[in-house]
């Protein structure tokens, strides 16, 4: 069974599912889902954003479980994991800044305890019975490497505005929190970053998940980007 193959058993959230009522680039920044877990129980019960949250946090288990794969006593414990996944009701428990994965594989059971300090990973514990290990992990498998989501970036990259005002995007990710706290279901919120400076973006969905609409905002000024209609400047290298 491959890496990827082991996550997806079983589970209605292998695939990014839609936020409220429509779809959209789902490559978001780990942080930002960390930060809104404690709004997790609200948002699984309301079922409009739960769906959102659970993938996110499944995203996160995988990473967790491959960044801790190579430790002696997961491997002896463990053994080769087969699941991992979120654990609401025990990371709601276990105090600030500690979230709980239950992780199984051909050996046993048990629950990571993953220490956060900001968005670095400062320890994980596993918990088997009344037996706990602090584990090694590769702190490089923890790395938010989700920066620029290529759908929204490829369609604005040569956009005369957003060179003027950005430049050289560097950074584009989807803001969790923000396009939660949209009324529209179809409107997400993007940071944007790039060498001329930064804002958000304002990207409308259709119901076929196709963007029909981007609004730049930076500094309290409005910028509607003509996609279709504004001529583009050559790529930047």
């Amino acid at each position: 069974m491959s890496n990827d193959d082991r996550f997806t058993v079983n589970d209605p959230y292998a695939q990014p599912p839609r936020k409220k009522s429509s779809g959209a680039g789902w490559i978001f920044g780990i942080g930002g889902c960390i930060v809104a877990a404690v709004f997790a129980p609200f948002l699984l019960v309301c079922g409009c954003c739960g769906g959102l949250m659970q993938w996110a946090m499944n995203q996160r288990a995988e990473m967790i479980a491959t960044a801790v794969e190579g430790d002696e006593t997961l491997r002896q414990e463990i053994g080769d994991v087969s699941s991992c996944s979120i654990n609401w009701s025990g990371s709601m428990s276990a105090g600030d800044d500690v979230f709980v994965f239950d992780v199984s594989g051909d050996k046993g059971s048990g629950s990571l305890y993953v220490h956060e300090a900001g968005d670095d990973v400062e320890k994980i514990v596993l918990h088997k019975g009344d037996e706990e290990w602090e584990l090694t992990f590769d702190p490089e498998m923890l790395k938010d490497d989700w920066t620029t989501d290529p759908e929204v970036t490829e369609l604005i990259d040569n956009n005369p505005s957003i060179r003027q005002e950005i430049g050289e995007i560097e950074k584009c990710e989807m803001n969790l929190g923000d396009s939660i706290s949209e009324d529209d279901p179809n409107l997400y919120i993007y940071d944007i970053v790039g060498d001329k400076g930064r804002g958000q973006l304002e990207v409308m969905f259709d119901d076929d998940d196709e963007i029909v609409g981007v609004t730049l905002k930076k500094e309290g000024k409005d910028f509607e980007l003509n996609l279709g209609d504004e001529p583009s400047l050559p790529p930047m290298k």
